[in-house]
C-alpha cells in the first residue's frame, strides 16, 4: 500500500523532517551523533494483552516480562497532543491484539482529527471487528492463525 504523505504533510512536520535529514548528514560528515527534530513514526501499544497463543510471540505464550494492561484513552490523547506537530505515521500495535482496547476507535478517531496516519495490526480469529466499521483506518495488516498455530 503507497501512504500519500503530502495528504499529512504541515509546514511543522516539513521542517521537522529536514532537521532529521539535516542531523543524520551532519553526523556522518562529523562522525558525532547529532540528533535535531522529533521522530516522524511512533509505535504505540493500545494493549499488550493477545487472545491468541502464537509461537513467536512472548505476549501470547504468557512470557512478556512486563505487566500486562489496557492503554487509558486519556494518556492516549496527552500523547498523541505531545507528537501532532511532527508525526506522521502512527502503528497502534505491537505484542498485544489492539482490538481488545474497547477505546480503540475513539483513539483512532482523535489521531486522526490532528492529520495523523494510522496503521493497525489485526489477528484474524474468531473475533468480531464489527464494532469498529465506522471508523477509517489508513491502513490495516491482517495477520491469519491457521488450526495448527502457524501464520500466513
Amino acid at each position: 500500500m503507497e501512504i500519500n504523505f503530502l495528504r499529512y504533510f504541515t509546514l511543522k512536520r516539513a521542517a521537522n523532517a529536514i532537521k532529521i535529514i539535516s542531523s543524520f548528514y551532519l553526523s556522518r560528515f562529523t562522525g558525532k551523533s547529532v540528533v535535531w527534530g522529533m521522530p516522524i513514526s511512533y509505535s504505540i501499544e493500545p494493549t499488550n494483552y493477545c487472545n491468541l497463543q502464537c509461537p513467536e510471540c512472548p505476549s501470547g505464550l504468557g512470557t512478556l516480562t512486563r505487566p500486562l494492561g489496557l492503554l487509558k484513552q486519556d494518556d492516549f490523547k496527552k500523547l498523541v497532543d505531545e507528537i501532532k506537530d511532527t508525526a506522521f505515521y502512527i502503528q497502534l500495535f505491537f505484542q498485544g491484539e489492539p482490538y481488545i482496547n474497547k477505546n480503540l476507535p475513539e483513539m483512532i478517531r482523535y489521531a486522526q482529527s490532528k492529520n495523523i496516519y494510522i496503521s493497525i495490526s489485526y489477528r484474524f480469529r474468531n473475533y468480531s471487528v464489527i464494532r469498529f466499521v465506522d471508523v477509517i483506518i489508513n491502513e490495516l495488516k491482517v495477520k491469519c492463525l491457521l488450526s495448527d498455530n502457524s501464520n500466513i
